[in-house]
């Protein structure tokens, strides 16, 4: 299965695993066998030997077809369509992985624009990766005060707060589309909770580039109250019940 199925493609696509990898190689197998042969056909891997068994089924019987006697053209088309099934397959698995990012703060630096739409290279480490992830902010998702405030210009590098990510296909190539606001009311108690590592962070209510009223469980340092009103040059009411000091108020 070596020359179906070269290094660099497996290295191109590192979320997959070995089982995903060999069922993307039997489909897209199957899917070309048929189109170039016009009638059912079977494809299984054996790794063992190092191919790919294919059977055509056609009306009284069944033939073996040797792939290694495939025409370039014919060949070159089977391996697009093993890297398209490897495509979406990591794309799939991005999108899970990029999930798990969503409703948090992530710093980013805007890249470019299209369409209105902000585009914008989210920074994330997870362990000793260090990952970079494309992401749209929406007009819907941008702040008026921060447009006039010449906020988004290219090269800008500000928090965004991760919305969603979907896995998205046109049928020649796929790709995971994450979404990240400006304006969700919850941004800056994400960004609060990523400073300090504290939990039982809330926003009640959100004006966004005026006022957050937030609510915490614990005491949060002033310190970190004044960065993330001064990043969104917004002012921050701070309550935590309970505490002798329940309200706190930092201005943009």
């Amino acid at each position: 299965m070596d020359h179906l199925l070269p290094a660099e493609l497996v290295e191109k696509y590192p979320m997959i695993d070995r089982e995903s990898i060999l069922d993307a190689v039997e489909l897209a197998t199957i899917k070309v066998m048929e189109q170039i042969h016009r009638m059912p056909a079977g494809a299984v891997v054996d790794e063992e030997a190092g191919t790919i068994w294919v059977t055509l089924y056609g009306d009284s019987n069944f033939t073996q077809v040797d792939l290694s006697t495939l025409k370039r053209k014919s060949m070159r088309r089977l391996l697009d369509q093993i890297e398209l099934e490897l495509m979406k397959r990591q794309t799939v698995a991005e999108a899970h992985y990029y999930h798990t990012l969503t409703r948090t703060a992530i710093s980013g630096q805007v890249i470019g624009k299209h369409k209105n739409n902000l585009l914008v290279e989210l920074e994330v480490i997870d362990g000793l990766k260090h990952l970079s992830i494309n992401a749209v902010c929406p007009p819907s998702h941008q702040t008026t005060r921060d447009y006039f405030r010449g906020l988004y210009k290219v090269g800008k590098i500000m928090t965004f707060y991760a919305l969603s990510a979907r896995p998205v296909e046109n049928g020649r190539r796929s790709w995971v589309n994450v979404t990240v606001s400006r304006k969700a009311r919850e941004l800056p108690s994400r960004m609060l909770a990523s400073l300090t590592g504290l939990p039982g962070i809330r926003c009640l209510e959100r004006v966004p580039g005026h006022t957050s009223r937030i609510i915490t469980r614990h005491p949060v340092p002033k310190s970190a109250i004044n960065t993330v009103g001064k990043e969104l040059i917004e002012t921050l009411l701070v309550t935590c019940p309970g505490y002798e000091k329940p309200f706190f108020r930092s201005a943009a």
